[in-house]
């Protein structure tokens, strides 16, 4: 996926070498469903391929009533997490909701281009860069949606954060979000991270806002398959039988 959204020279050459030595595994394990039926198509020769989500800690957390008009997003500055496609996305949102805010908590590569952009377009006030906190509880709490505009996304352990402080989620389509939001039962899939998709997407929640809370409290419940006491039964499962 990386390539296909940047691609450099030797890239597909890359690739292919990469797919010839994985193929003498005995066992590639993916974060998503979506990851392993890409790696198992691309493999020279056949080998097993399965599934694992990411292990965490999953904690029920107080869920704040009244939110604020804060949109959220959580993660690396760097090109594959389509910031610049959010920001763009919150400006023709913000054109007729002038009471919201974006909070981007991370670091990145990209962090001067956003300092420069948000300067240019006087949007200071509006969009906040903050930068990465170990502690994130603070902004799940206040926050009324959270977004992952990724061009690509393996997992998405943000997303089991935000529904575990009740914060309805939205996702571009990509292979572990959906597995997270249950294909749009726990939160909005959008179809690609296009601006005016994304502040579409943004409109949807809010005008059916009490419909999405309800979707990301059954996110958490569903997604206490995650615990890390769970996942690593699975791994272990997984690695005895390849020894």
């Amino acid at each position: 996926d990386y390539f296909m959204h940047k691609k450099k020279n030797f890239d597909e050459l890359k690739l292919f070498i990469k797919m010839i030595i994985y193929s003498f595994s005995d066992l590639i394990i993916a974060n998503s469903r979506g990851s392993a039926s890409k790696i198992q198509k691309k493999l020279i020769f056949r080998t097993k391929t399965i599934s694992i989500p990411n292990p965490i800690k999953i904690t029920k957390n107080k869920i704040t009533k009244n939110k604020k008009n804060i949109l959220l997003y959580v993660g690396r500055l760097s090109f594959e997490k389509g910031v610049f496609r959010l920001i763009a996305g919150f400006e023709l949102f913000f054109k007729k909701n002038k009471n919201f805010v974006l909070k981007i908590v991370g670091d990145g590569d990209q962090r001067k281009e956003f300092e420069n952009y948000i300067k240019l377009k006087k949007l200071k006030n509006s969009i906040l860069l903050i930068n990465w906190k170990n502690n994130l509880k603070k902004f799940y709490k206040e926050a009324k949606i959270l977004l992952l505009p990724s061009f690509f996304e393996g997992f998405g352990h943000v997303l089991i954060e935000g529904l575990s402080f009740g914060v309805p989620c939205i996702s571009n389509k990509t292979d572990g979000p959906k597995d997270i939001l249950g294909n749009g039962k726990y939160g909005l899939i959008i179809k690609d991270n296009s601006p005016i998709t994304i502040c579409k997407g943004i409109e949807k929640i809010l005008v059916n806002y009490n419909a999405f809370k309800k979707k990301a409290q059954k996110g958490h419940n569903i997604n206490i398959k995650y615990n890390s006491k769970y996942i690593g039964q699975k791994y272990l499962e997984n690695l005895n039988s390849v020894l």
